[in-house]
């Protein structure tokens, strides 16, 4: 269903709905990295006829970063309210708010002292290369909407959701440039600063037809989908902010934050897109899928001020469209094997600007094939899964190392094998096994 998005998929993540079953959790974890967290999670009736159910998500957390002198304290909660309106509608009411506060983590090394050898021997995994005293990761973030399901009558059912998200971040986060000289013992620092907003509105409409003919069940699903997008804020990027010994790291050596660099910054997105997708199940063994969407996207990106390399004065306006294909096929086999093949296209909208061409990126272009079988013996309580797939990615950024500029050039290709299995031993004792192959290449590195 997804045009516009990375060509691997994206993560479908939901917010915790009400139940029909009253239910209660509350969860106490410590552990590693001084790791500290309270949890809660409840759900029951909020009338008594239960025509109105309510749930309550929340959690407070504080750790400490994989990197030494970093750390992150968090504060989550997500009311939602489930309102049955009569006997065909029901109206969901969600809301989240989440407060992050601490220290980034950046986890870049150089190559030498890490994957080749150094004269100064080997860089310590959980050293920071970053300024720990300097480097601040703030953000506010909350979101309201509603999902509305109305069944028409008993063959299809109007969808409507929306939702307005808001993200405040404050962001400084310095790191060490890359490094392949066994000699160099000091590394220059650069750092990213990011302060501002990004305001969001979705709003999606879709009907969903569902029907049986002889042995053969029928799926139709068609929608139109609304999104805008906005950021902003102010940005700088520091080269040269200052220098770290990765060996024996001291602290403190940068350069003061100069906001006479900062640049104004306002990105603005909007999106119009139709859906459709048809399936089709044979005899409770063949499904198949074909699905098509179309994105109409309108990208703007303002920028303003001065760096160290000079003022900047930018206003760029970019419309692209674009189709997007999808189509699967699957067999049940009555012995619990199903094998499978897909194929999906997709597309992703990039909002920055080229440095060398002073205009917008070209969309990323992604195809996706998938060959695979899933395994539901009945002598064991499990599955197992195995896939082959092929990703490629065209309009691929690559920096080039003597502009340090990303362009856009040749492919990207991900080719690998996946392997999960699950089985349940006891009632007490599950085992989990995965195992990923991948081979990603490109056409273009420079010579690097």
């Amino acid at each position: 269903l997804f045009g516009e998005s990375a060509p691997g998929g994206v993560v479908n993540a939901v917010q915790k709905k009400p139940t029909y079953t009253p239910q209660g959790e509350v969860r106490i974890e410590v552990g590693t990295n001084n790791h500290q967290s309270v949890g809660f999670d409840v759900s029951d009736e909020a009338n008594e006829d239960g025509s109105m159910r309510y749930r309550l998500v929340g959690m407070m957390k504080s750790t400490d970063g994989e990197l030494e002198e970093t750390n992150n304290d968090r504060f989550y909660i997500a009311p939602s309210l489930e309102v049955d309106v009569n006997e065909s509608t029901m109206l969901t009411l969600l809301a989240t708010y989440l407060k992050d506060d601490g220290v980034p983590t950046n986890p870049f090394f150089p190559a030498a002292g890490t994957l080749i050898d150094s004269d100064f021997g080997q860089i310590d995994p959980d050293t920071n290369l970053g300024q720990p005293d300097f480097d601040k990761y703030e953000r506010t973030q909350y979101s309201v909407g509603y999902l509305l399901a109305h069944d028409i009558n008993t063959t299809w059912t109007f969808n409507q959701n929306l939702n307005y998200g808001y993200n405040e971040l404050l962001l400084r986060s310095s790191y060490a440039f890359y490094n392949n000289d066994p000699s160099v013992s000091e590394l220059a620092q650069g750092l990213v600063y990011r302060d501002g907003e990004n305001k969001s509105l979705t709003f999606d409409n879709n009907v969903v037809g569902n029907w049986y003919n002889n042995n053969t069940e029928h799926t139709v699903l068609a929608g139109v989908d609304l999104q805008y997008h906005k950021t902003e804020g102010v940005e700088q990027d520091d080269y040269s902010f200052g220098t770290i010994n990765p060996f024996d790291p001291e602290y403190g050596n940068y350069n003061p934050f100069d906001p006479a660099y900062n640049v104004d910054r306002e990105i603005s997105k909007q999106q119009a897109s139709l859906y459709g997708q048809y399936q089709i199940a044979f005899q409770d063994q063949w499904i198949g899928t074909l699905g098509a969407r179309y994105d109409w996207v309108k990208t703007e990106n303002q920028g303003k001020g001065n760096t160290e390399f000079g003022p900047v004065d930018q206003d760029q306006k970019r419309d692209d469209g674009q189709l997007s294909l999808n189509t699967g096929l699957m067999y049940l086999a009555e012995n619990g094997l199903s094998p499978y093949a897909n194929y999906a296209q997709s597309f992703e909208v990039l909002s920055t600007i080229d440095a060398a061409t002073n205009e917008i990126y070209q969309p990323l272009e992604g195809e996706q094939i998938e060959v695979g079988v899933k395994y539901e013996p009945e002598f064991i309580d499990g599955y197992i899964n195995l896939a082959w797939f092929d990703i490629t990615q065209k309009n691929a950024l690559v920096t080039n190392p003597a502009t340090w500029q990303q362009t856009q050039t040749g492919e990207l290709t991900s080719t690998g094998v996946e392997l999960e299995a699950k089985v349940q031993v006891t009632e007490e004792i599950k085992v989990a096994v995965n195992y990923t192959y991948t081979d990603a290449q490109t056409d273009e590195t420079f010579g690097q």
